[in-house]
């Protein structure tokens, strides 16, 4: 019966664990490949989300910009510049509540100045290369403005620019 037991560990210790060569070598080759796939969806995700960023930055950018325009214009009680019916300038002047407002382009942002400074209306990343406003109207009616505006993405990676053009009309009230 010691025999019996003596051999039976002898057997276990002569027996080899670990593994081999090859079966590393498999191993290792097969995680390289799902770590390279892993990767590359990582990266597609990262451009994806990128992108993403830059286009609902600018639609946010655009729809803020003809809010607050539009709300301005329509709470104007005078328009002072552009001057005159069918006149068209970069820069729009009103007179809100006794208060003169002006908005421009300055710097590639979109500026809204009165008494109390000058802020810029949109965000960093994007910038305005378009702002042209024509004053419509009929004499002695009210007036409105038409407003052309672009708005771009800052963010030039890989050579894509996000652009978007708006035209809107707003009137006095």
């Amino acid at each position: 019966m010691i025999n019996k037991s003596y051999a039976l560990l002898e057997k276990i210790r002569n027996k080899q664990s670990g593994f081999s060569l090859v079966e590393l070598l498999m191993y290792m080759g097969l995680s390289m490949i799902i770590l390279i796939i892993i990767t590359g969806l990582f990266a597609s995700v990262i451009n994806i989300r990128g992108e993403a960023e830059k286009t609902s930055s600018v639609e946010r950018d655009g729809r803020y910009m003809i809010s607050r325009l539009t709300y301005d214009i329509n709470r104007a009680q005078e328009i002072i510049e552009p001057a005159l019916l069918g006149d068209s300038s970069t820069t729009l002047q009103l007179v809100i509540d006794g208060q003169t407002v002006t908005y421009q382009i300055i710097n590639n942002k979109l500026s809204f100045t009165d008494s109390t400074g000058t802020y810029a209306i949109n965000n960093k990343d994007v910038n305005m290369t378009i702002f042209n406003v024509t004053r419509l109207g009929n004499e002695g009616g009210k007036n409105g403005i038409q407003a052309e505006t672009q708005i771009v993405s800052q963010n030039e990676s890989e050579g894509k620019i996000e652009s978007r053009e708006y035209n809107f009309f707003a009137a006095t009230r």
